[in-house]
């Protein structure tokens, strides 16, 4: 004599009725008593997606390729084909060879408002050589204004400079 398994009870999803007709929506009722879409019950009840049992159908040959399979099948090939940036050039060798200079550094601020500190790093434009005099302040106020832009709300006050260097490009 062979022992039975216990059978898993059938959740049952009820359609949604609105007015004793049909929802236009295919809801369901499910056993817990929410309102789920005709998708999610499909997700609940089989585990795959409308879109996976298409693909299925498709390739077990019972059903036609239809729009849905094509698509899928249409961005699988486009994966295949795209190449990944990092294989085509090294990270280092994008940077390699411009001899340009960027002015980075670290600012404190101060919100009057809401009487907080805080200190936040910004980048100037790139230029193709170390600044001095008024090109300095041009880039030094892009930096502090980048890094003004980091900060959460609004209200931010340039204070001070914690540090300051260029970056060789």
């Amino acid at each position: 004599m062979t022992a039975k398994k216990p059978t898993k009870p059938v959740e049952e999803y009820k359609p949604l009725m609105v007015d004793g007709k049909r929802d236009k929506a295919r809801r369901y009722v499910a056993p817990d008593g929410s309102i789920i879409s005709r998708r999610e019950q499909i997700k609940r009840r089989e585990g795959v997606t409308p879109e996976q049992k298409a693909l299925r159908r498709f390739f077990e040959g019972t059903g036609p390729k239809g729009k849905t399979a094509e698509a899928i099948i249409r961005k699988m090939e486009d994966k295949k084909q795209t190449p990944k940036k990092s294989e085509n050039l090294p990270v280092r060798a994008m940077n390699q060879g411009r001899d340009a200079y960027q002015l980075t550094g670290r600012y404190y601020f101060v919100n009057v408002k809401w009487r907080l500190h805080a200190a936040a790093i910004g980048y100037s434009t790139v230029s193709g050589h170390k600044k001095t005099g008024a090109d300095f302040i041009i880039l030094r106020a892009q930096a502090v204004a980048n890094a003004q832009a980091t900060l959460p709300h609004s209200g931010w006050e340039f204070r001070g400079i914690d540090y300051e260097h260029w970056l060789y490009w």
